[in-house]
């Protein structure tokens, strides 16, 4: 079977204003970013740095976007690194070892899906790094006031009320949105398990606990039943305290300052 091999060349540019012409040069990942600098009110000199701190929101705004983008997943190398062969388009025709019928373009399709990978890290780069904590060693934490702001304001709904800030309502109620965690709301309100970890992405029980099954009484209508054979949390006892003889306050009547005169 005749095969060639392909190679892919990876280009970056930024802009400001692209209706303007407000764009830096297509090239590599430092010198897209260098190119574009002066766009943001930014030297070459402001921008050498191991991690360059603007002294203003434009000038932050490529610098905070450009660091976020840093990490290898968001490279198309990342990508065919991280996924292998799994990345590509074409592994939806196999069938138990067999590959079906592959169209000729099909590289196209293996390219385009590679594309679509790379776009979706782009922006879970974003969510993430908005979520926080800053743990992981490629996350580049927010470094001025400016950047927490852009921070702060990533991943909003229609209505501009909801963002993705690290443990805040919002945060939380995004969270609660996922299937484990509308799990967990199920059953604890019908006191089914005694849960714990309820602000992470995975909620956990205790080891023994037992989970509410479906009542199918109705099987139209099944519901979720409370379970049986749970035990229940010991209450914290009230500790006793002796209270030293020596706080105690003398009455009044056997004070011997008592200025109280008798007949």
């Amino acid at each position: 079977m005749a095969a060639s091999a392909m190679g892919c060349v990876q280009q970056f540019q930024w802009c400001r204003d692209p209706n303007q012409g407000q764009c830096g040069d297509l090239a590599g990942r430092l010198d897209a970013v260098y190119s574009a600098g002066h766009w943001f009110n930014l030297t070459r000199e402001d921008m050498e740095p191991g991690r360059p701190v603007p002294k203003t929101k434009l000038g932050s705004l490529l610098i905070w976007a450009y660091f976020i983008l840093v990490e290898d997943t968001t490279s198309l190398q990342g990508v065919i690194r991280s996924l292998g062969s799994s990345s590509l388009a074409s592994q939806n025709l196999i069938t138990q070892g067999n590959v079906g019928v592959i169209p000729k373009n099909q590289w196209q399709l293996d390219v385009q899906r590679w594309w679509q990978i790379l776009l979706a890290g782009f922006r879970t780069r974003f969510v993430r790094t908005a979520q926080g904590p800053f743990t992981d060693i490629h996350t580049m934490k927010p470094a001025s006031n400016y950047d927490w702001g852009f921070c702060r304001n990533q991943v909003r709904t229609d209505n501009s009320k909801h963002r993705s800030c690290w443990r805040t309502h919002h945060y939380l109620e995004w969270q609660g949105d996922s299937a484990i965690q509308l799990h967990r709301v199920a059953q604890e309100q019908l006191d089914n398990g005694q849960w714990s970890r309820c602000d992470e992405r995975i909620p956990t029980t205790r080891p023994d606990d037992i989970l509410g099954p479906f009542d199918i009484s109705n099987p139209e209508h099944p519901i979720l039943a409370r379970a049986v054979g749970n035990t229940e949390p010991e209450e914290a006892k009230p500790e006793s305290t002796s209270q030293d003889p020596s706080d105690e306050q003398p009455s009044l009547e056997s004070s011997p300052e008592s200025n109280d005169e008798r007949p």
